[in-house]
């Protein structure tokens, strides 16, 4: 009678985990694909080499929950070490659960902050305007003909950490994406890590998952990309910064000191 007493739970315990789990594998086979930065690309989860670069059209990125990372064409891909918590900005839980803290107690965060109006078309066939306040969006183009882009400019060894988009999103079926983006130029493409808008707000702003990237500009050219997910005013990039652990330079740099004859 022990035995029988002491098994029932247990059983209700495996039961109820297997049909959990069953849940969350249903919810993740749910969610649509991530879009590319290159044509024909679509990513649908986060890899650790980047898939290769297929012939055909684009995708347009259309509403979705933001995923961690995206990975395009060619290269090895960073994997996200751990989660923040979403919505905050990266110097308000740095010291939280789950965030890596840098290897020198006296690096702190740099941020690299661009407007949405310093963006350029990456393609000859998309029109762009300026809305007010920085934002700007897209008067032509389809699928990857709407990313807008520009430099990354981070200096060399630093960390890459976060990637958060500022928008004017009124849409109700297509959002605003994100993305950092490096080129072995002539080479491969790699999507860092990607965020996007959610919902039909307006003006917001959302935060990446945590990634951890060490800056190789000798090897690769690093470009920041807002990507409107339609032509229109309802989906508009405000900016784009990019949360880093600078290069500490005080616990290796060792003076040239000569001794007095």
């Amino acid at each position: 009678m022990n035995t029988r007493r002491f098994l029932s739970p247990m059983s209700m315990t495996i039961i109820l985990t297997i049909f959990t789990l069953l849940i969350a594998v249903g919810i993740a086979l749910a969610q649509p694909p991530v879009p590319g930065t290159e044509p024909g690309a679509v990513l649908t989860t986060p890899k650790s080499t980047a898939s290769s670069d297929q012939a055909d059209g684009g995708v347009l990125p259309q509403r979705q929950a933001p995923l961690p990372r995206a990975t395009t064409d060619g290269g090895a891909a960073e994997t996200p070490k751990s989660q923040s918590q979403a919505g905050l900005a990266p110097d308000e839980n740095a010291t939280g659960a789950g965030v890596l803290s840098p290897q020198s107690p006296q690096a702190t965060f740099s941020y690299y902050y661009v407007a949405g109006s310093t963006l350029q078309p990456r393609d000859g066939a998309t029109g762009y305007d300026y809305s007010s306040t920085g934002c700007s969006y897209a008067t032509s183009g389809a699928g990857t003909d709407l990313i807008l882009n520009t430099e990354l400019h981070i200096p060399e060894g630093s960390v890459i950490k976060y990637l958060r988009i500022y928008y004017n999103d009124t849409s109700g079926t297509s959002n605003v994406q994100g993305y950092i983006t490096r080129y072995s130029t002539g080479t491969s493409t790699d999507d860092l890590v990607n965020v996007s808008s959610s919902g039909s707000g307006g003006v917001g702003t959302a935060l990446s998952a945590e990634i951890t990237h060490t800056v190789s500009n000798s090897g690769y050219a690093y470009v920041l990309i807002g990507w409107p997910g339609a032509v229109g005013s309802t989906v508009q990039v405000c900016g784009l910064r990019v949360a880093y652990y600078a290069p500490f330079f005080g616990t290796t740099f060792v003076p040239n000191v000569r001794r007095s004859p």
